[in-house]
Parts: C-alpha cells; structure tokens; sequence
C-alpha cells in the first residue's frame, strides 16, 4: 500500500457498515477496523469487518489495535495476522495502558521487527501532547516500528471546557509539538491528524455540525495529505456534512471517476541485510564478513555499511521471492546516515523476450535521507531464472573514500490500468481520440524548437480556447503506467515539477516523462500511478502579467531524469536528441 492520502473513518466493532456505507458520500477511502480484544487478535470481528469493507472495491481496510502491552507476543501477532487475512495496513494506538512500560515497548518491537512485514504500513495513534506523554508513553520506542507516520488524536476531550477556541488550540498546539519532536520519532513526513465528532472520551457528547466544522476546518488550513475522523457510530447525523465538505490536499477522490482513482498496489516483497533473500560475496580471499557497521534505519529495517572502493572487492546479493509475474517497481530504503556516495551501483536482472539482460541503476545516496528510492520499473517472472535480483557493488566512482549503505530493498507489484500512452491533458473522450493533442489543445513550442531559453526538450501544451488561458487549472493526467521518482516545487524554473519512470520498452529503452508548471501535486516520489490517473494541475510560469498557463511535457528515453529532474540542456542541440525524443511522435508510436 502506499501512503495514507485523503481521508478515512474509525470503526468499533459495530459501526463498520455505517463507515462502508458513509464513505462515498463524505469522500473517505479507508475504513479502520478494531481487530483485537485486549490485546489479542479476534479473527471473527476481523473477517466480519474485512467482508463489510470488501463490498466496495474502492474502499481500503486498516487495522488497528488499542495497545496494553500485557501480552507483547500476542499482540505483535495481532499485526501479522491482520496483514495475513488482507488488512493493507495497521495502526498501533497507544493510549494509557503503555504508561511507563517501556520495557515491553522494547519487546514488543522486537517481535514485530522479527515478523518481517513492512513497517511502512504500521502507523502510530497517540496523544498529541508530546510533550508531556513522551515521558509516559512509549511513542519514541513504537515509531522504530511504525514507520509510515504519524496520526495525533486531536480531540475535542482536550479542551472541552473551551469549545469555540479548542480546535484552534489544540491543532496549533498538536502541530508544534510534533515539530518539535518528529526528529525524535524519527519521521520527516507531516503528521495526519485524528479529529473525534464528540466532546467526552464516551462519545456522548457528540458535536454537531458547526462544531465539528471549525475542527475540520482548522485541520484543513494546514493541508494535511490525509486526515480520519473517530468514529462512525457517534458521529451525529449533521455532523457528517462538516467532514464532507473538508478538503484535504492529497485526496485522489475529489471527483468519484476512474480517470481520478488511483489503482491498488499489492504487498511488497522486502529483502533486508542479514534476512533471507541477502548474501554477501567477497573476492581474492577476503573475509565478506569484515568491514561492516550496521544500525536500524528510519524505515525499522537493519542498514549495513562500509568504506567505498575504487576496485570492486565484494558485493551484496539481493533475492526475492516473487509469487507471480508481472511489473514490479524496485525501490530501495535510502538512510539519512552512513550513505554518502554518489554512485552506488544497483545491478539488476530482468528479461526482455526472454533473454536475460542486467540493468544498472545509479543512486547518488547522498542526494537522499530516509526515503525509497526508485531504482526503476521491470517486467518479472519468477519462473525466469534470478528475475528481480539485485547486487550491489561497492565500487563507486566517488574521488575520494565515501560510505556506501546496504539496505532494505522493495519489489512493489503494479497492477497494471493499461498498456500504451496516451495524452497529459484533455477529457477521457479527447483522450480517447486519434488526434494525439486532444480537442483544442494546442504545442505552442514543439520538440527542438529553438527559442530564448534554448531548444525545447519537448512540448509546450496550450488551450486557448474559447477564451486565452482556459487551459487554467486543467487536470493533468499521468500518459503511462508508472513510478513517480520526482514530485516537489522547484521555485523559479519549473515550479511544480512531476517525474514519472515507465520502466522498459519490449527492446529495453527506458522511458521517463516529465510534467513542468504544474500546480497541486497529487503524488510523491515512489508512488505508482496508473495511465490516465489525475496527478497535477495546470499551473502558471512566467513573470506576473508576462507568462501564461501550459503545461510544459517531454519524454525521455533515457535515465538521465531519475537523477537529474531539473535537467535543462540550453542550447545543446546534441544533448536535447540524446536524451529526449518528439513527444507527439512517440505517444503516435505508443497509442494504447
């Protein structure tokens, strides 16, 4: 699964079916379900709870379990067995039942690190005053295991005494005591907050719609990515149109069509050092036990490291287990320590017609710091011999002794939307046409076009009709399949910026598109999207009064744009053919 994006709603038990069936309405996307009692996993509750939510296939289930820390063993097994029945992801809510047991924090974060399941699907629920709760709860110990973020309980049971300034109040203040400590946790993502529809920790004294409205409003003005609302049994009838109306900056469901829904992705398979899947070779005699430090990176996966060399000496072998074939996006866990090189050398093997071909992918790990990152996209078979494997060689190119981190690495499968290519912009029937620039859309700077910036490296995409810049805020739409390896705002020369891997070509050329001025960026770097999903929107470039709306679009065939997205060749006519090619010819060549 990927990130949390947009909104979910908390269940208890027996409220699931009135989250299932509020869901579309309000525009949420997760429903999260209790999956335990006291502690130990409920597999009747569990099932009844998934079979609610697997009646729309757009929703997506998420397990939680309220922590006591009484039995650790079981309930590090309740995550397993949650992830095992098909839950995508799972959240660990520590209340005051961890108060001051911060040994069997330790313990049962070793359990669940022995379980071998993706920690960038466990999340962390707890109280927003950190402060304080630092010292009684043991978040700190939890986040090493709950590595896809943060959700504060922001609750109205805080300041019930105040209620017209408690949302402003204890937003600002669950806000700034993240910042303050999110180093701590160890997380570099915002945090999703939790907002509650009632005022008392029963759920009695439920809020109704002006009430719950400055909460979700106040929520809103911080632009989270993802925010849930606890619970659907307690929220009143009224109240639901305040959660409703919320915007949320990451939702991908704000219009309900399949050009907007973005597509599932399947579990990961993981290899991490010492596990199985990993084994080291060394040359000439060498000891390949010798030279390494290891620790646990932010992801709650081990990282090892050692010295670069100018000769290779050794290598790491990566091997996954895969259970069918299919595309797969590799990534690899970048740590923000102990990775200092700027050319660690990811070869991997995959086939084309058959015919086994090693592909290496540069990473400049110091670029990085407590991410994955993309090494490229690849049609596998597991019933081709070594199909997905990885090595990593400690040769770098660096001119001086580096370090050179061996982590965790991903095989993310990608359930395909469809093959081919097809326009960034215009509606699904303009699309859908044989005219490759849809409706009225028009290149105002074709591919080579020499003009005050240099030559074009691809197309500058207009609508100016029926009036000039009606192309304003236009969905941008992903042309392929793909892995995003580039999504972030580079002031004063591209602005919005948007990279997209479309893996291999049958005769194994890379291909890279890139979307530049685009405004309110829907995904972020590894994320899958799908041919046709909403990514962006239109955006402004230029100098107030002197610029206009477009779309600046180009494709590479080349690798060049996984470590360089900002590439800008000027007036090298040479490097433009080397690295780019027509846009227009090639998506004429590539029709779906």
């Amino acid at each position: 699964m990927s990130a949390l994006q947009g909104k979910g709603i908390w269940t208890l038990y027996d409220d699931v079916a009135t989250a299932v069936s509020k869901a579309p309405e309000v525009g949420a996307k997760y429903i999260f379900c209790k999956v335990s009692n006291h502690g130990v996993y409920s597999p009747v509750e569990a099932q009844r709870a998934l079979n609610c939510v697997r009646q729309n296939p757009d929703l997506v289930p998420v397990a939680w379990s309220y922590l006591y820390l009484d039995d650790v063993a079981a309930e590090a097994e309740c995550i397993r067995l949650a992830f095992q029945n098909g839950f995508d992801a799972f959240v660990i809510d520590a209340e005051s039942h961890t108060n001051l047991k911060f040994e069997k924090a330790k313990s049962f974060v070793k359990r669940v690190n022995e379980l071998g399941v993706d920690k960038s699907c466990i999340f962390l629920c707890t109280d927003p005053r950190l402060d304080s709760k630092l010292d009684e709860i043991p978040s700190l110990i939890f986040a090493q295991v709950c590595r896809g973020g943060y959700l504060p309980m922001v609750y109205g049971e805080i300041l019930p005494s105040n209620r017209a300034q408690a949302a402003v109040k204890v937003m600002k203040s669950a806000y700034d005591q993240y910042d303050r400590h999110k180093s701590e946790l160890g997380y570099t993502i915002p945090l999703f907050p939790v907002v509650a529809s009632y005022w008392d920790n029963m759920g009695k004294a439920r809020m109704n719609y002006e009430e719950l409205n400055r909460w979700c409003a106040e929520a809103a003005s911080r632009f989270p990515t993802f925010v849930s609302l606890y619970r659907a049994g307690v929220t009143a009838p009224d109240a639901w149109n305040a959660f409703k109306e919320m915007e949320v900056s990451g939702s991908h469901i704000e219009v309900v069509t399949s050009e907007d829904k973005p597509k599932e992705v399947e579990k990961y398979v993981l290899v991490q050092p010492g596990g199985p899947g990993y084994m080291v070779f060394a040359y000439d005699g060498r000891d390949p036990n010798a030279g390494w430090k290891e620790f646990i990176d932010k992801s709650g996966h081990i990282t090892r490291y050692r010295a670069t060399s100018s000769v290779q000496t050794m290598y790491a072998m990566y091997t996954p287990v895969l259970t069918q074939a299919g595309r797969y996006v590799l990534e690899v866990f970048i740590p923000g320590t102990h990775a200092t090189t700027k050319s660690a050398q990811y070869h991997i093997i995959h086939f084309v017609d058959g015919v086994a071909k090693e592909t290496i992918s540069v990473v400049n790990q110091l670029q990085f710091s407590d991410t994955w990152v993309p090494l490229g996209t690849f049609e596998l078979n597991p019933q081709q011999p070594d199909s997905g494997r990885v090595s990593l060689v400690d040769l770098t190119t660096d001119t001086s002794v580096k370090e050179i981190a061996f982590s965790t690495i991903r095989w993310r499968p990608v359930i395909s939307g469809a093959i081919g290519f097809d326009a960034p912009i215009g509606t699904i029937e303009e699309r859908a046409s044989t005219k490759v620039w849809p409706g009225d859309w028009v290149d105002a700077n074709p591919y080579c076009n020499k003009y005050g910036l240099g030559y074009h490296t691809g197309a500058d995409l207009n609508l100016n009709k029926p009036t000039f810049d009606s192309d304003k805020g236009k969905p941008v739409y992903a042309v392929a399949d793909g892995t995003v390896t580039f999504a972030a705002e580079v002031p004063g020369s591209w602005e919005g910026l948007i990279v997209i891997d479309h893996g291999l070509l049958p005769d194994g050329t890379p291909v890279f598109s890139r979307y530049g001025h685009v405004d309110s960026i829907l995904p972020k770097a590894g994320d899958v999207v799908t041919r046709g999903q909403k990514i962006a929107q239109v955006g402004y470039f230029g100098l107030p009064g002197k610029g206009n709306f477009h779309l600046h679009f180009d494709i590479s065939n080349t690798s060049l744009l996984r470590t360089n997205p900002r590439h800008w060749p000027k007036f090298a006519l040479d490097e433009v053919r080397r690295h780019y090619v027509d846009p227009r010819k090639f998506i004429t060549d590539h029709r779906p």
